[in-house]
């Protein structure tokens, strides 16, 4: 198969994860699921944290499209689950959390475009799952930490 082709196919499983996740998040309301794993936007780290740690075992079209699908189900998802859960929180601060959440995604960006791409200049490709699994172990670590010290401002 050609790289364009292997390249299509992966990117049509993302996009088809990311759909299902997203589909998947407005018919799941929260009072749905257990108290165990009430909290959607940790539920949607884990799925992203899932395919890191599976990423070693993506070595073919087939492995590389399951590993990925966790990703695209927490990933797409990811964002406007936290806004429904700020605005939730805060209904009156709701536009200043809007934004202040889209700001903390860029400063992510950047600095996790950063850190890899030191990662990768230095050592390879080989630990960069892993040091992303870290990063999500330890937002997943916060977010429950936040979570239980969250004022209800309604």
């Amino acid at each position: 198969m050609s790289p364009l082709a292997f390249g299509a196919v992966v990117f049509a499983c993302v996009l088809g994860g990311g759909l299902l996740g997203t589909f998947l998040r407005v018919a799941l309301p929260e009072r749905h699921l257990s108290a165990e794993s009430k909290d959607l936007v940790r539920l949607a780290m884990g799925l992203i944290a899932t395919s890191l740690a599976l990423w070693p075992l993506g070595v073919g079209l087939i492995s590389v499209a399951l590993v990925l699908v966790p990703w695209a189900l927490g990933c797409f998802s990811s964002n406007s689950t936290q806004q429904a859960r700020l605005s939730l929180a805060a209904p009156v601060l709701a536009p200043a959390l809007m934004a202040l959440n889209t700001s903390a995604i860029y400063i992510g960006q950047a600095a996790g475009a950063a850190s890899g791409g030191w990662l990768i200049a230095h050592t390879g490709f080989g630990g960069l799952n892993w040091v992303g699994f870290a990063w999500l172990a330890i937002a997943i670590a916060v977010s429950r930490w936040a979570g239980r010290r969250q004022v209800n401002f309604a």
